[in-house]
């Protein structure tokens, strides 16, 4: 119930009902800082998600280059292959990866019809980052026989 008092224009209001408002407008301050908070949080994390989600997919294409170049070698060496080499820089979106190429061969004496047999064991691993965080690495192999 309110009063008017005598000396203004406008109700009086009871002692116990004020500073409510007060209350419920910090209450509502800090359930939105913390909606906001939330928000940029979860929108920082799928960002940084879909990052390494590119990453990998340009990982796979480096790695998968660097498998060409090992099938190439062997087959313009004449079916000689070194155990280990480290490409160059790659173009593009590539540049920054890391590629290593390892090549094994086993030399069968017979493959069934008197033939020699040569088979060529290729994997190819692309990275780049440092362990934790930002790393990324894919790794292909294929097997080759001339």
């Amino acid at each position: 119930m309110s009063t008017i008092h005598p000396d203004q224009n406008w109700p009086t209001v009871p002692h116990l009902q004020r500073g409510f408002a007060l209350v419920s407008a910090i209450f509502l301050l800090v359930v939105l800082g913390l909606l906001a908070g939330f928000a940029t949080y979860f929108v920082s994390v799928q960002s940084s998600s879909l990052v390494l989600d590119l990453r990998g997919a340009q990982a796979l294409q480096a790695a998968n280059a660097g498998l060409e170049y090992g099938a190439w070698q062997v087959l313009r060496n004449g079916g000689t292959c070194a155990a280990s080499t480290t490409l160059g820089t790659l173009g593009g979106t590539l540049a920054p990866f890391t590629v290593v190429v390892n090549c094994t061969s086993n030399i069968h004496a017979d493959d069934g019809m008197g033939n020699a047999l040569t088979d060529y064991a290729l994997t190819s691993t692309a990275s780049i980052g440092t362990l934790g965080s930002d790393y990324v690495s894919r790794r292909v192999s294929s097997l080759l026989a001339q």
